[in-house]
């Protein structure tokens, strides 16, 4: 617990608390101000809103990392994670874990804060139960997503890292499509968009056919399957990897 304390003290007192924040906030005011001016159905804007949220944070876990990593090459290139009398691979768990729980935090602010906003505006389709469920499972989804970015970020450095939340971000997207049938339960981006996006077609629809339902339950079942299976191996590999970690193969340049 120590340890954990020192990394969120080290993340508080740096940019981090920007994206986990600010961001979220002015997304929730972004929202609010478009569904307040610009003619549009409430259920497209609730839609919308878990669809954009999804897709960017690909992206944006990309930034967390890279921007954490970056501070670590500053701190004399990896020393306060590699001289310690301590493992690297508790080294690596630890600031993992503090990223992992920043990140609930900054997606529970920013679907609850906007659920709250909805309400206040009349829109009940969903309860605030429901809004936070939704946020977990955004957040739940993009564990592989972390643990891989993670790897990137630290072995090959910033670059790479923010090419894959890129890249992650714009499958998100795709994936979404009638382009993802099929192949997005092996995509971990689009683990996030895909199943909140199912169950809202769910929740808000419960008057669907059977044939429907029971598409959208297999195609469920299958993608928090392969989810939960796919994270498992990436967590392993990042014990293996965080155990002979000795500072990235890339430099980044000089500070």
């Amino acid at each position: 617990m120590r340890h954990l304390r020192s990394e969120f003290y080290q993340m508080i007192h740096s940019k981090l608390w920007i994206i986990h924040v600010v961001v979220p906030m002015i997304g929730i005011l972004l929202f609010a101000a478009y569904h307040v001016y610009v003619p549009q159905n409430a259920m497209n804007t609730l839609v919308g809103f878990f669809e954009a949220v999804a897709m960017a944070f690909p992206f944006l876990i990309a930034m967390v990392i890279s921007m954490n990593e970056e501070e670590e090459q500053k701190a004399g290139r990896f020393q306060r994670m590699l001289f310690v009398p301590y493992s690297t691979v508790r080294s690596h768990i630890t600031k993992w874990i503090a990223l992992e729980i920043m990140g609930l935090g900054a997606t529970l602010l920013v679907v609850m804060g906007f659920g709250i906003m909805f309400r206040l505006s009349g829109q009940s389709i969903l309860n605030l139960k429901d809004y936070f469920e939704m946020a977990v499972l955004i957040w739940a989804s993009m564990i592989g997503l972390y643990l891989m970015t993670y790897i990137v970020s630290f072995q090959w450095g910033k670059g790479f890292s923010l090419l894959l939340g890129i890249v992650g971000s714009l499958l998100a997207a795709l994936m979404e499509t009638g382009l993802g049938e099929g192949l997005w339960q092996f995509i971990p981006s689009a683990w996030g968009i895909r199943l909140v996006g199912e169950l809202l077609t769910f929740m808000i629809n419960p008057s669907l056919a059977d044939e429907t339902k029971h598409f959208l339950m297999n195609d469920i079942g299958l993608g928090i399957k392969l989810m939960m299976g796919m994270t498992s191996i990436f967590a392993l590999i990042f014990v293996i990897w965080s155990k002979n970690w000795k500072g990235g193969t890339i430099q980044e340049e000089e500070y």
